[in-house]
């Protein structure tokens, strides 16, 4: 159970890493460092086990190992971002996190496929920026 103080940074670090993955296709390795420090202080204050937090890094080290063997088809920013929230909260928020996520991504590639009348050659190494997408479920999640 994540404290409110959690959800509001964790969204604040969300928040800021979608914003520079749509603006530069990048996330700046220092707004990783700057919302660990809080994460793992609020992990260690709270009630968490240090079991919950291994199995809450999984996702994120998963992630970034598939970045690694697909050449970055699944960005490392991403990867990071769930590790962080990781510290944050529980194995079951980030599967939740992660699978709207998804959900959502797949919806926003469907619209970018028919805006470009269904050319796919068009969209050839086209890449939508994943963490636009994770907002709304970390949004949703605080309220569930």
């Amino acid at each position: 159970m994540m404290s409110d103080i959690s959800r509001i940074i964790l969204f604040i670090s969300c928040m800021l890493c979608a914003i520079q993955d749509v603006r530069w296709r990048r996330i700046h390795i220092l707004t990783y460092l700057i919302f660990m420090l809080p994460g793992l202080l609020l992990s260690y204050m709270g009630e968490r086990s240090p079991e919950d937090m291994i199995l809450a890094l999984i996702p994120g080290i998963l992630l970034y190992v598939a970045s690694m063997i697909t050449g970055q088809s699944i960005g490392k920013g991403d990867a990071l971002w769930f590790l962080l929230a990781g510290l944050f909260c529980g194995l079951r928020d980030i599967l939740f996190i992660f699978s709207i996520a998804c959900f959502l991504c797949a919806f926003g590639a469907l619209i970018v496929f028919a805006t470009h009348g269904g050319n796919i050659r068009r969209l050839r190494g086209y890449r939508l920026p994943f963490m636009a997408f994770v907002p709304l479920p970390v949004l949703m999640g605080a309220f569930l």
